[in-house]
């Protein structure tokens, strides 16, 4: 097995970061050229989808745990 050192952890934490800083950047001119109307519709089918997706979630695991039929 291959030992990770320390410089090639931090080296791949920058690139991370790195990766991570610009695409906030182009969300950020994506969301200043984008109407509201735009990016807050798919703001809620995002959460919508999220919440549907926690609540089968607790559906089945009601289900495996013998708490619902």
């Amino acid at each position: 097995m291959k030992k990770t050192n320390k410089k090639s952890l931090e080296e791949a934490r920058k690139r991370n970061h790195e990766g991570n800083m610009k695409y906030i950047e182009q969300y950020v001119e994506w969301l200043k050229k984008t109407p509201n109307s735009v990016w807050s519709k798919q703001q809620a089918e995002f959460i919508d989808s999220v919440m549907k997706s926690a609540n089968m979630d607790k559906e089945l695991y009601m289900k495996i745990k013998g708490m619902k039929k």
